[in-house]
């Protein structure tokens, strides 16, 4: 017979034998033999000596041999075993099973032998068995009746719904979510279980015939998340290995150093990057960590422009005042590759606010807790104070804020623009948050005055915004009017004289969300540069339902940010790593992610990016560094051609292979041709990304991508191609038709309603308002081709359904435009060649 103690509840073991000597003794039923027995009746008291395997009261530890030798158990002492048996006045009679003196009644005392009324029992079926029986082998044999599906999966709900067995999981590292995921696996495979696992047959038979106790279930559910998570065997080493309760701590040389941070606090052009940069290049040796690789390259410019050397390293750039061999005693860099293992007399952290970037945030994050410098100077939104603050505070070091006021007054004109492109000044700067609402929006203001446009938004090379921001700040350039993304609150130095929204809501990823108050001013802090012609900055709207929103968002207090991001180093993925050396890296983020223990002050960065490149590369055999690795790359693998891209640079790496730039010439189509449309103007952006992914893993693995140079001049030639076609103000197809435009009435209509009104003049805003909602992700830009009665738009719609197969490829990028001419090129070189043939045959005929 087997006896165990598991979780404070008592679980009984009798073999088919002993219910068969009650049954010859007292004639009741099986049934009624199996509840007297496990229902401890008063009137039995069986005594046996526990198998060797027997639980203590502390929980799952097995006893010896020694501690059960003389240990008897009598099933009189123990309670009633019910499933609504859970209080805790049974927990606390569970010692008392081990204690005391042996029990001498009569086991058979109080049954009435003369009861006819149950069925007997033929003793002569059963004396074999009873003559075989093992103390040894407590366990019972496989009942012949099937289970009872209804009733195991009621007794599943009752195991799913007991909290001690939800508290004993989480103790096992089984959190809510983990516990519920388990169960659903659990209940979906329990029967193939019980067919390969006797002990868990039976405990599902007595569970389904009302024996037992639903916790009896508890080790067996614990022993298959462990296989189902192999986590758990050894959880608490990876805790330990992803406790974040203290991320100062990685960084041990830091810790022992005492270090002074002066916080710049500040809105737009205030000069207080100025004020720490000054102290940057008196210094003897320095570091400026910056957000972009423009505002790294302007100081790396600057600084040796002022006779101080200067060296630049970014991801895809490395730039020496000297040599390599002599690296100079400044440097430029981005935030993400800053040294913590060099030390400088005078470090800078530009745009600190950004710490709460939800996916880059940890750079500024290891860059604050870990920069080897005594004099500290961090530059950004007074947003951040209380923060930065927390952070130093827990580092032991010292903290100073020096507030810094605007050095020329911002204004919020009275009046929107209403919709009237013809309205846009010399110096104004039209912002929009889609590159094709950017192109159209350029056509249109071209079309409806004198002044030519610059555009800048994120998707274009470094080197092309710094042109179009030259041409529109030169003074003898007939670009006076520029059209910009967001990307214009950071990084590059304009002469604007006035911002122009034209629209206060953007795509967020996910929704359309309107802009925070932070975003605003940042964008709009940009008109009115200190040292400029302009010595005050004005900012409206294109339409006058966004002028409220503007003054609204620009009057709000901006909202302190509360939490530092942080990131696992690529040490912590190895560890990981080497505790699950099955599981793939997208695993390991999510299990990072799961079990990472963080203080109040820090969240974990998103890695929705990480997982997707995680994904894509699972299948090549990588180690887990370089995995790590192309993780942190800049590639954007939402982008398919970026995606084909990073896989054949991974299995390169994988294999040894050489990538040259004859070979990437090959697979690219090189050189690439002027775009006429803006899906070709996008081809271009994202190749020069993927050269940009070449270039950074350069840095990193130069045996694999060996022509570094070669591939910088293809890129350099690339930004030649489209700074050309910006410059040169092409028409892209796909953008806005040549049209008549129109407009709404917008004091005319009746609530509710749009009314198309022909003739509007020329350079006014087309698009359709519904003056119910007034909301601008509801309004589309359309227009009417020359003496035609339709929308265009309805016009491509209709005969969007006589799409040809070259179309639909191309729509659902299965192929892209180049692979499509290339395509032709030798369909056209084989249909010559296959007319020469025939000419050939039908001479030889």
């Amino acid at each position: 017979m087997f006896y165990g103690v598991f979780m404070g509840r008592t679980c009984c073991r009798f073999s088919t034998s002993r219910f068969e000597i009650l049954r010859h003794f007292s004639g009741l039923s099986v049934q009624q033999s199996r509840n007297r027995v496990h229902g401890s009746s008063k009137h039995l008291c069986l005594s046996r000596v526990v198998s060797r395997r027997t639980y203590s009261t502390q929980g799952d530890k097995v006893l010896n041999a020694e501690q059960t030798k003389h240990l008897e158990i009598h099933a009189g002492d123990l309670p009633k075993l019910t499933n609504e048996n859970t209080n805790n006045d049974f927990d606390s009679n569970i010692p008392e099973l081990f204690e005391g003196d042996d029990d001498t009644s009569d086991p058979c005392a109080g049954l009435d032998f003369n009861d006819t009324t149950n069925e007997n029992v033929d003793v002569s079926k059963n004396t074999n068995e009873f003559a075989g029986e093992s103390i040894e082998d407590e366990r019972f044999p496989i009942p012949s009746e099937p289970l009872d599906k209804a009733k195991i999966y009621s007794c599943l709900k009752a195991f799913f719904s007991h909290r001690q067995v939800e508290a004993e999981a989480k103790e096992h590292g089984l959190d809510r979510n983990l516990f519920v995921e388990t169960f659903k696996s659990f209940r979906r495979n329990i029967f193939k279980e019980a067919k390969v696992d006797t002990d868990l047959y039976n405990i599902l038979y007595e569970l389904q015939n009302g024996i037992g106790h639903v916790d009896d279930l508890l080790p067996y559910f614990l022993s298959y998340a462990k296989r189902l998570y192999p986590v758990l065997d050894c959880l608490e080493e990876l805790k330990e290995i992803s406790d974040f309760r203290g991320p100062s701590d990685l960084f041990p040389e830091a810790r022992a150093m005492k270090r002074k941070f002066i916080f710049h606090a500040g809105p737009t052009n205030s000069g207080k990057t100025h004020k720490a940069l000054e102290r940057f290049q008196n210094s003897k040796s320095g570091i400026y960590c910056g957000p972009l690789r423009l505002l790294a390259s302007e100081v790396y410019q600057k600084t040796n422009d002022n006779g101080i050397p200067c060296d630049l390293i970014t991801g895809e750039e490395r730039r020496w005042a000297v040599s390599e061999k002599e690296p100079s005693n400044h440097l430029a860099c981005t935030v993400e590759v800053c040294s913590a293992t060099r030390e400088y007399d005078c470090a800078v952290i530009d745009e600190i606010q950004m710490i709460a970037e939800s996916e880059r945030g940890f750079a500024w994050t290891k860059a604050l807790l870990g920069l080897l410098s005594p004099e500290i100077h961090l530059c950004g939104e007074p947003t951040a104070i209380d923060l930065i603050k927390r952070l130093v505070d827990s580092c032991g070091d010292d903290f100073e804020v020096v507030y810094h006021e605007r050095l020329t007054p911002l204004e919020i004109e009275s009046t929107s623009l209403d919709s009237d492109f013809s309205k846009i000044e010399r110096g104004d700067c039209i912002i929009a948050f889609s590159q094709r609402e950017l192109y159209r929006i350029r056509k249109i203001v071209e079309s409806a005055s004198k002044w030519k446009c610059a555009i800048v938004y994120g998707g274009l090379p470094p080197a092309t915004k710094v042109d179009q921001a030259r041409r529109f700040n030169d003074p003898n350039d007939n670009c006076k009017v520029l059209i910009a993304s967001d990307a214009v609150g950071m990084g590059l130095n304009l002469n604007i004289r006035r911002i122009v929204f034209s629209s206060m809501e953007k795509y967020d990823g996910t929704q359309m969300s309107t802009l925070s108050s932070s975003q605003v001013k940042q964008i709009a802090g940009r008109a009115g540069r200190f040292g400029t012609e302009y010595h005050s900055g004005l900012v409206t709207t294109l339409h006058e339902e966004d002028l409220a929103t503007l003054r609204d968002l620009m009057s709000q207090g901006s909202e302190n940010i509360k939490e530092a991001g942080i990131a696992p180093t690529s040490e912590q993925v190895e560890m990981f790593s080497y505790q699950l050396p099955k599981a793939s890296l997208k695993k390991i983020l999510e299990t990072f992610c799961g079990l990472s223990q963080l203080s109040g002050n820090y969240f974990i960065c998103s890695l929705g990016k990480k997982k997707v490149t995680a994904e894509l590369i699972e299948n090549i055999p990588l180690a887990i560094r370089d995995r790590y690795t192309l993780l942190m790359s800049p590639a954007d693998c939402r982008l398919p051609f970026t995606r084909v891209m990073l896989v054949r640079f991974a299995r390169a790496m994988s294999s040894g292979k050489i990538i040259s730039a004859e070979g990437l010439r090959r697979v690219i189509g090189w050189p690439p041709s002027r775009p006429t449309s803006l899906r070709s103007m996008q081809e271009l952006e994202v190749l020069h990304e993927s050269f940009d992914l070449y270039l950074w893993l350069s840095y990193r693995y130069p045996e694999i991508f060996v022509d570094r140079e070669k591939i910088r001049a293809m890129q350099s030639q690339l930004q030649t191609v489209i700074n050309n076609s910006l410059s040169s103000s092409i028409a892209l197809t796909g953008i806005l038709p040549q049209s008549t435009a129109v407009t709404t009435d917008r004091k005319g209509n009746k609530d509710g309603e749009h009314r198309i009104i022909r003739g509007s003049k020329e350079g006014q805003d087309i698009r359709v308002v519904n003056k119910t909602t007034h909301s601008s992700n509801q309004q589309r830009i359309m227009a009417f081709e020359p003496g035609q009665d339709k929308l265009w738009w309805e016009r491509s719609r209709k005969q969007s359904n006589k799409t040809s197969l070259t179309t639909k490829l191309l729509k659902e990028k299965v192929l892209t435009r180049r692979q499509l001419d290339r395509l032709y090129d030798e369909w056209k070189q084989n249909s010559v060649k296959h007319r020469k043939s025939n000419n050939k045959y039908t001479e030889i005929l």
